[in-house]
């Protein structure tokens, strides 16, 4: 029974960390103008 616990635990860690990557892509990927170089993050968002 703990073993499953801390499996989910692990689970919802990786998730939040996850979802925690996706936002700040999301965010330079909404905002490339800051760096200057908006074709180059086009691209860089494409490609990934």
């Amino acid at each position: 029974m703990p073993e499953t616990t801390r499996l989910r635990a692990a689970q919802f860690r990786w998730c939040r960390y996850a979802l925690g990557k996706v936002r700040i892509w999301d965010m330079k990927r909404k905002m490339p103008a800051r760096s200057g170089n908006f074709e180059r993050a086009r691209q860089i968002a494409g490609s990934n």
